[in-house]
């Protein structure tokens, strides 16, 4: 901070007491207006609001002055400091102003001419009435050039609208606008920010001074800045990794959407939470040693705790995490991994074994191990039993152990070399003639152990007597023919009935229609007028009750042949011409004739049309 003598003599202190700071300033502010001091210094400051306007302060020895304090800020474009330049006027005693607006006005006029920036002064029209030197962006050297020159004249069209668009609205707001715009240079784009503010004399707005500030680097850097941002964005919300961050309180700060997915919250039942919420009643005991352990050392690798989601569901999971720090506090940085499947298949696996050790205690299942290259071969006592051998006090020799298999020797070698040549697990079952003269069914199991080269130097397995499921099997399948034979025929026997119950159904709608229906034809022209209701009532009951409605047969449908009738009958049942001709014992072609012939008897044209939709819209009451 640099003070004009002018200034120290006006606060009454000494140059030789020491440099002036910040606070030295505030301390000489009267303390009914250093508030209001102090707001316009951070406007001033923050958004390079220029302010001009009248405070008191008090002196050390007490007494009260009246100032007026100017000020403006200036930018470098080249090391982005930021200065701020300004004036104080003792109002108190006006002959005391002259020197110290003189040597201010003299710094001003260097700070204006020195600037980074473009500093310039418009008519109330847009022409330029002066500028510093800094005029390159349009192709000029000196400001002088620019004296005269109307905006369009040295603007590209687009910019030139946004200029007189600000110039209108400085001068209808009386107040300062900023706006940015882009020039091309050297075939690179440029960035610029301007700011117009007003200028009034005596009351009356005469001017408009400009401040255009080349922001490229700036540009450029908030661009690249949007571009990782987005890829961060992107990376943060795509990542199959759950990430949440706490605060130094166990607070949640922010979580993923991966995170939000697995434990089924959205994001504002989360965010300000604190942590313990989401973890189950063990993990949530262990918690705050683990996490002041965490803030100790700073990371976090492999620890397991025990999630809740939403629906109340447990989640294991393994955190790693590291913690960062700054004046803002703690904040931690976390991912984990959802082991829950895997530890379902390790107590599986914990289950399994037991059950297995049970079993050969129980003498369910024989265990072996063999080294191939070394020639040992190793049965567990089981095996032996199944084998009707008595048990080895030693590991058996390789060639010796597959040669007590008999015929099924080979076999047994051949899937053990092909479990150790695929790397895979193998599984084969075999009939097995024993010397005692019984027959057993075996399912060997063979699995392989690599060492840390990737050589298999063990296969290892089970072996296990599943005669009785053999036999259960070949029952099984007997059964199965039987029922499938079974099944056959009451299929045949079913498509028989339905046969004969269609044909059932078609003699018994042609004896209506021929005989019965006549019959009432005769009856109801001698029947009295009063009774013709009640006759209606028994003639549509009648065809109700009959299973194929004598309104299929009727008119042109009495030329019908039996056969036709019945094969009508079907097709209105909606049976296609295969199955009618299973049914009846006819070709398809055979079947095909019929069909032409029913639709020329009941005057049915077109054969897009289907027959057996029309058949029935004939049977629907009232058609025709």
């Amino acid at each position: 901070m640099y003070w004009s003598p002018g200034i120290f003599e006006i606060l009454g202190v000494d140059p030789a007491d020491g440099p002036p700071t910040w606070e030295s300033t505030a301390s000489f502010v009267h303390p009914e207006d250093r508030d209001e001091v102090m707001r316009k210094l951070a406007a001033c400051q923050a958004e390079g609001d220029s302010y001009d306007f009248v405070h008191r302060l008090q002196l050390r020895n007490g007494s009260v002055r009246h100032v007026r304090s100017t000020a403006q800020v200036f930018r470098s474009a080249d090391s982005g400091h930021q200065k701020i330049a300004g004036t104080m006027q003792d109002i108190t005693g006006p002959n005391r102003l002259r020197e110290s607006l003189e040597d201010s006005l003299e710094r001003y006029a260097g700070l204006v001419e020195y600037s980074s920036d473009l500093i310039f002064l418009l008519d109330l029209e847009g022409r330029f009435l002066s500028s510093n030197s800094r005029v390159a962006q349009f192709g000029l050297t000196h400001g002088r050039q620019l004296m005269g020159r109307h905006l369009r004249d040295v603007y590209p069209p687009a910019v030139a609208a946004q200029c007189l668009e600000a110039l209108r609205k400085v001068k209808s707001q009386r107040g300062a606008v900023s706006f940015e715009h882009t020039l091309t240079e050297a075939g690179e784009p440029c960035y610029y920010r301007d700011t117009l503010y007003p200028l009034f004399r005596s009351g009356l707005l005469w001017a408009i001074g400009g401040i255009c500030r080349d922001i490229t680097e700036q540009k450029l850097a908030d661009l690249e800045l949007q571009a990782s941002e987005e890829k961060f964005r992107l990376l943060f919300e795509q990542a199959p990794l759950s990430y949440q961050s706490l605060d130094g309180e166990g607070r949640v700060l922010d979580v993923d959407p991966e995170w939000l997915r697995t434990l089924g919250f959205e994001r504002e039942q989360v965010i300000g939470r604190p942590f313990t919420d989401f973890l189950s009643p063990a993990s949530r005991a262990s918690f705050p040693e683990r996490f002041q352990r965490f803030q100790a050392t700073g990371k976090l690798s492999g620890t397991e705790m025990e999630l809740i989601r939403r629906d109340g569901t447990l989640l294991n999971v393994l955190y790693n995490g590291l913690i960062s720090r700054s004046p803002r506090g703690l904040r931690t940085h976390c991912i984990f991994l959802d082991v829950t499947g895997y530890k379902r298949q390790v107590e599986v696996l914990q289950k399994n074994a037991e059950i297995l050790r049970e079993m050969e205690g129980q003498g369910r299942i024989g265990f072996w191990e063999a080294d191939p290259d070394g020639g040992r071969m190793y049965w567990s006592e089981e095996i032996f039993r199944l084998l009707d051998l008595d048990p080895a006090p030693a590991p058996l020799d390789f060639a010796e152990g597959l040669a007590r298999f008999g015929d099924r020797g080979a076999e047994l070698q051949e899937c053990l070399e092909g479990a150790r040549a695929a790397r895979s697990h193998q599984e084969r079952e075999f009939l097995l003639h024993l010397a005692s003269g019984r027959q057993v069914w075996l399912h060997l199991d063979v699995k392989s152990s690599p060492n840390q080269k990737g050589d298999i130097v063990l296969l290892f397995g089970t072996m296990q007597d599943v005669t009785e499921r053999k036999k259960l099997e070949e029952e099984l399948a007997r059964q199965n023919f039987e029922l499938t034979q079974k099944n056959i025929a009451l299929r045949e026997l079913i498509d028989q009935v339905q046969r004969e119950k269609v044909i059932v159904e078609g003699r018994i709608a042609e004896s209506v229609e021929r005989l019965l229906l006549p019959l009432l034809d005769r009856i109801k022209e001698r029947m009295p007028a009063a009774d013709q209701a009640l006759f209606l009532l028994l003639e549509s009951t009648i065809r109700e009750l009959v299973p194929v409605a004598a309104t299929v047969l009727n008119g042109a449908a009495r030329k019908l042949t039996p056969r036709e009738t019945e094969v009508c009958l079907m097709i209105r049942h909606g049976l296609s011409s295969k199955e009618i001709g299973k049914l009846m014992g006819l070709s398809i072609r055979s079947v095909e004739t019929h069909r032409n012939n029913i639709r020329k008897k009941l005057g049915i044209g077109g054969k897009r049309s289907s027959l057996a939709g029309l058949l029935r819209a004939q049977q629907t009451p009232g058609a025709t």
